[in-house]
């Protein structure tokens, strides 16, 4: 925070009941911070946390994953604070049993404040194979502890202030962020079926994965060597098996040899499980995000996502995004493009790495390999909590099938001529899943 300015300043209109002279003063009380992208979540809580620190109190600051911690001063991977409305309701629970243990007291959380932030416009708990009824009830509103918190909203948002104040914006970029929370709240669905909306005419579209590609990536031949460029597009995809298209398509866009790196993959008691799980079956085998590749090819200037933790005080976290800097027959050197820690090394090696689902049909399968992937396109759900400043494409050939993906994915960006949809249909419209329940 700059020195001399109070942060009662800096929390203006909605915001200064967050940290102003109006925070109760007794033990034990839980805060929610409601924030819609682009309304300034990430500095009110980094505010909270400065003024906190100057009166020598100490602030953790945790986040529902990697890549959302490292917007927060010292954030570290937990079930709490940021992105709190994808978090499960169980994790808030623990929260709470936690601090009481340690405090030896019966007091909600210990008798500590917690601030927890997020917009329930986005994408809710993932229950597998769940109903709507149990992704409802896995929301950390169902907990009782939710009941006893004290509500804040953030309302302005900065981005279409700062639009205001420029006399050559134009209007389809002021009124975007109305029309992204009509889209979260439901409130354009259609008269014959209600799920369906239509996008605004000012978002372009296109018919063939090729063509959203190149739309995307325009002059990716001459700006290749350009993290800073590839990093600000990206195109979403609702499924984990639309993703490699469409890293082909653009990986065959990028000039330059290709190496494929090859895993080896092994199963617990191998000399009396090969016969039952040959080589051959467990290179096909796939677990989401979770896992890399068998046979990945990769060149020069590729952007890669880290798949694990190795190093959050330095940015090298699951999540994280990279450019590939060289490559040798066994390493990887790759340099940081996430914002907060832009500009970072890392040489990465093959080590082993698990599927990380206790579901999974191989029981002790373990792949040795470079823990990255190509994405140059992202899930909606890994993308949300992420901002992309150039121009992003939403691959809707499947569409959306769960509460926020849609709000989430056209919410990257803060103007509708940045977005570039590919559909299988010529009517322009898509599903938008919203649950109401959630939002009351």
């Amino acid at each position: 925070m700059r020195p001399g300015v109070s942060v009662s300043a800096l929390l203006q209109g909605s915001s200064s009941a967050v940290a102003g002279p109006s925070m109760p003063t007794r033990s034990g009380r839980l805060f929610f911070l409601d924030a819609p992208g682009g309304t300034g979540k990430t500095f009110v809580l980094s505010a909270i946390q400065d003024f906190l620190r100057t009166r020598r109190k100490q602030v953790i600051a945790v986040a529902t994953s990697a890549i959302g911690a490292l917007l927060l001063d010292g954030g570290r991977t937990a079930h709490s604070v940021f992105k709190i409305v994808m978090c499960h309701r169980h994790c808030i629970d623990t929260v709470d049993r936690s601090p009481r243990d340690l405090m030896q007291t019966d007091r909600p959380f210990g008798g500590k404040f917690l601030v927890l932030a997020g917009d329930f416009r986005q994408i809710l708990p993932v229950v597998p194979g769940g109903s709507r009824g149990q992704i409802v009830s896995a929301c950390v509103k169902a907990s009782p502890l939710y009941r006893e918190r004290r509500f804040l909203r953030l309302t302005e948002n900065m981005c279409l202030a700062a639009l205001r104040a420029d006399p050559a914006a134009d209007v389809e970029a002021l009124n975007f962020p109305e029309f992204l929370l009509s889209v979260g709240e439901g409130r354009l669905n259609g008269e014959q079926r209600p799920e369906w909306i239509s996008l605004p005419q000012s978002i372009a579209f296109e018919y063939t994965i090729r063509n959203l590609c190149i739309k995307v990536f325009q002059g990716i031949r001459d700006n290749h060597a350009d993290p800073a460029w590839l990093t600000k597009r990206v195109i979403l995809t609702t499924k984990n098996r639309l993703l490699e298209e469409v890293n082909e398509v653009i990986g065959n866009m990028i000039p330059g040899p290709c190496r494929t790196y090859l895993s080896a993959d092994k199963v617990e008691n191998e000399d009396t499980n090969a016969l039952i799980y040959p080589t051959e079956m467990l290179n096909t085998l796939t677990a989401g995000s979770a896992l890399p590749d068998h046979k990945p090819k990769l060149k020069k200037g590729f952007i890669v996502m880290l798949l694990r933790n190795l190093d959050p005080a330095t940015g090298h976290v699951n999540g994280a995004r990279y450019v590939i800097e060289n490559m040798t027959n066994k390493l990887l050197f790759l340099r940081v493009t996430t914002r907060s820690h832009q500009g970072n090394r890392l040489c990465l090696p093959r080590m082993p790495c698990g599927p990380g689902d206790d579901n999974f049909p191989i029981p002790g399968f373990t792949r040795t390999q470079l823990s990255i992937r190509t994405c140059f396109a992202l899930t909606t759900n890994k993308a949300q909590g992420q901002s992309f400043g150039g121009r992003i494409g939403l691959d809707l050939r499947d569409h959306c099938f769960s509460h926020g993906q849609l709000y989430v994915a056209l919410s990257r960006t803060t103007h509708p001529g940045n977005v570039t949809v590919l559909t299988r249909e010529s009517n322009e419209t898509t599903r938008n899943i919203v649950y109401p329940e959630v939002l009351q």
